[in-house]
């Protein structure tokens, strides 16, 4: 038993398609349809089948808008491919220095700059330290806020007051 397209392909050969009349692109239950190498062949010579081919093939391709993508646009594509993790917000300092790490090493990878890392690294927050962003970034960002200050924002929510504790006694020692 033969498909659909086997039929065709024979019923476009038995009809005598291909000979360079304008009707040898057309399917008339499915519109357009590429051209058959059997009808290229035979056109191969013929000048005035190709601009009627290739204007017909061009309307089949969907329109791509003509504006290219912004710098912070690859930037965030670039940042995305490397798979960061998530900061959820968790109070494991080990867990929270593992994704400032992580973030750091993709940020320096991809040429983030300075002035764009925190609202990539941003994006990257989940849970309570998401929770915890929405709540203070319209206070604390400013013309003056970098990553770095971010960090210390981050850290001061989420490290335990016995590790800040800590932290604080070995930079005074």
């Amino acid at each position: 038993m033969q498909n659909n397209m086997e039929v065709h392909i024979e019923d476009s050969l038995e009809q005598g398609q291909g000979s360079g009349d304008q009707a040898s692109c057309q399917d008339p239950q499915h519109g357009d349809t590429p051209p058959f190498p059997s009808e290229l062949a035979s056109n191969l010579g013929n000048l005035n089948y190709w601009p009627t081919l290739v204007a017909k093939l061009m309307k089949r391709i969907p329109q791509v808008l003509a504006e290219t993508p912004s710098k912070e646009d690859k930037l965030v594509d670039s940042v995305a491919r490397c798979n960061p993790k998530g900061c959820d917000g968790s109070y494991d300092p080990v867990v929270l220095e593992e994704w400032i790490r992580g973030i750091e090493k993709i940020f320096i990878v991809v040429e983030v700059p300075e002035e764009k890392r925190v609202n990539i690294g941003t994006y990257y927050l989940t849970g309570e330290a998401d929770i915890w962003w929405n709540t203070v970034k319209d206070k604390l960002i400013g013309s003056e806020f970098t990553w770095n200050k971010f960090l210390s924002e981050l850290r001061a929510k989420l490290y335990p007051v016995v590790v800040q504790n800590k932290r604080r006694k070995s930079l005074w020692s």
